[in-house]
C-alpha cells in the first residue's frame, strides 16, 4: 500500500463547488507525482462519493508539517467534512465496532495492525467507536483482540463485530416469549416504543419531504415461526437518494445502545445517545419502555447477523434507567468558525476553540435567514445552544438558541 493513501479528514476547506483541500491523519504512504489517484469517501461507514487527487500540499503548523490533499469531484454538490474517511479506490475497507483497551485522547488513531499488512483508522462515528481496516484484500476475519502500532505507541483494541447494513436480506430480529404465553398488551408495549425509536431517529437524521417521510421512516415487518419472531428492516427500496444518512442507522444504533446497556455500561449509553440525538432523553425512554414488559418474567432477544445475540435482562433495564437519570440538558457556549453548513436541512458544524468538541448545531426554520453564507464565511461566531451531549465528548449535537459574531478575520 506504499503508493496508496487512506485516512481520517481532520480539516476541510471548500475552494469552489466540487473542489476542496483537506488535511488529515493518514496511513503511512507516498503519493507519486504524475500519477492519477481516485479516492472513495465514506461517511457513517457508507460510500457517498469519489474524488480525484489533483495535488498534494505540505502545510507548516505549530505541531509540525501536515499533508494536505487538493481534491476535485465531478459532482458540484459533493462535500467533505471533518470525520469523513477517505480510502484509495484500489484498496479494500471494512468497518468494525471496537472498544479501546488503552486510553487515547485524540480524535482519530491511525496505524498498522500488528503482525498483519492491514492499516487501521479508529474514530468515533454516529454509533460509537469504529475501526476502518484498510488493505489490498478483504479484512473481515480480524481477531477479536488486536494491537495497533501508531506514532503514539501501541494500543490494544477489542473488535466485537463487523459494521454492517440492515436491509431485507439482513434484518434486525426481535424475539419475545413469556411463560405461559405472550399477552397482547405486553407485545404492544414493546413494539410501540421500538417503532417510536426507529421512526424518531430516522426523522432526526433524514430530511425527507413531509408527505413521504412518515412512510419511508416506517420499518418493514415480517414474522417467523417460533415464539414471536419479528424481522425489521428499512422501508427504502428505490428511495436511497431521499436519505441523508444510511437508512439502517436507527437499527444499528438501537442494537449498539442495547448491547452497551446489556453490558451495564451507563456512561457509554449516555455518550452514544447524547452525542448523536437532539431528543436523546425521549429516545432513551422508548428503549426503557421496550424492555420493561419482559426483563423480569420473560425473554426479549435482539439478533443481527455478524453480532452476538442480545438477551435483554434486568441489568439492561436498570442501565438504561440510570442513564436517563444521569442525562440532562445544558446550555453551552461554542466559539469557532463554521466549517460546514446545510441550509436546506438547517444545520451547521463548528469546532469549539476551547474544548475542541466537533459540534453539529441544528436550527429551526424561524432562524434560517440568519445563516447566509456571505455573512458567516471566515467569521468567528459565538453560539449559545442547548444540548444533552456530555462535556467530555469528542462530538456533539445541540439545538441553536442564539449567536453573536466575534468579528471578521
Amino acid at each position: 500500500m506504499a503508493n496508496r493513501i487512506a485516512g481520517y479528514v481532520d480539516n476541510s476547506k471548500k475552494l469552489s463547488p466540487g473542489e476542496y483541500i483537506v488535511t488529515g491523519s493518514w496511513i503511512q504512504s507516498r503519493v507519486l507525482s504524475g500519477q492519477e489517484y481516485t479516492i472513495h469517501q465514506y461517511r457513517n461507514e457508507m460510500l457517498i462519493s469519489s474524488w480525484k487527487i489533483t495535488s498534494v500540499i505540505n502545510f507548516a503548523t505549530t505541531n509540525g508539517s501536515k499533508v494536505g490533499l487538493k481534491l476535485s469531484s465531478v459532482s458540484k454538490e459533493a462535500s467533505l467534512e471533518i470525520g469523513d474517511i477517505v480510502v484509495d479506490a484500489e484498496l479494500k475497507v471494512d468497518f468494525f465496532n471496537v472498544r479501546m483497551s488503552d486510553e487515547y485522547e485524540g480524535r482519530s488513531l491511525v496505524g498498522q495492525i500488528r503482525n498483519t499488512d492491514v492499516s487501521a483508522v479508529i474514530y468515533t462515528s454516529l454509533s460509537g467507536l469504529t475501526l476502518a481496516a484498510v488493505s489490498e484484500s478483504s479484512t473481515r476475519l480480524l481477531l477479536s483482540d488486536i494491537t495497533i502500532r501508531s506514532k503514539d505507541g501501541l494500543f490494544g483494541v477489542e473488535v466485537f463485530g463487523e459494521n454492517i447494513t440492515v436491509d431485507g436480506e439482513n434484518p434486525l430480529e426481535i424475539r419475545v416469549d413469556t411463560n405461559p404465553n405472550v399477552l397482547l398488551n405486553e407485545l404492544l408495549n414493546t413494539m410501540n416504543p421500538l417503532r417510536a425509536f426507529i421512526v424518531g431517529v430516522s426523522k432526526e437524521y433524514n430530511s425527507i419531504d413531509k408527505r413521504k417521510k412518515q412512510l419511508l421512516s416506517e420499518p418493514t415487518v415480517y414474522l417467523k415461526a417460533g415464539s414471536i419472531r419479528i424481522m425489521l428492516s428499512p422501508n427504502n427500496e428505490g428511495q436511497l437518494s431521499l436519505f441523508d444518512t444510511p437508512p439502517s442507522l436507527p437499527y444499528l444504533l438501537l442494537y449498539k445502545v442495547l448491547a452497551t446497556a446489556e453490558a451495564g455500561d451507563v456512561h457509554s449509553v449516555v455518550q452514544m445517545m447524547s452525542s448523536n440525538l437532539i431528543n436523546a432523553r425521549k429516545h432513551m425512554y422508548n428503549l426503557l419502555s421496550m424492555v420493561r414488559p419482559y426483563y423480569k418474567k420473560g425473554t426479549i432477544e435482539i439478533s443481527l447477523a455478524g453480532y452476538k445475540k442480545l438477551e435483554l435482562n434486568e441489568r439492561t433495564f436498570l442501565t438504561i434507567k440510570e442513564a436517563i437519570r444521569q442525562i440532562s440538558t445544558r446550555e453551552v457556549k461554542i466559539v469557532g468558525k463554521i466549517y460546514a453548513i446545510d441550509t436546506i436541512r438547517r444545520w451547521f458544524k463548528i469546532i469549539d476553540t476551547e474544548s475542541d468538541i466537533d459540534w453539529k448545531i441544528v436550527y429551526s426554520k424561524q432562524f434560517e435567514d440568519q445563516f447566509d453564507l456571505s455573512i458567516i464565511e471566515n467569521v468567528t461566531i459565538s453560539v449559545i445552544a442547548s444540548t444533552y451531549t456530555m462535556p467530555d465528548a469528542k462530538k456533539g449535537i445541540a439545538e441553536y438558541i442564539n449567536h453573536t459574531f466575534k468579528g471578521a478575520q
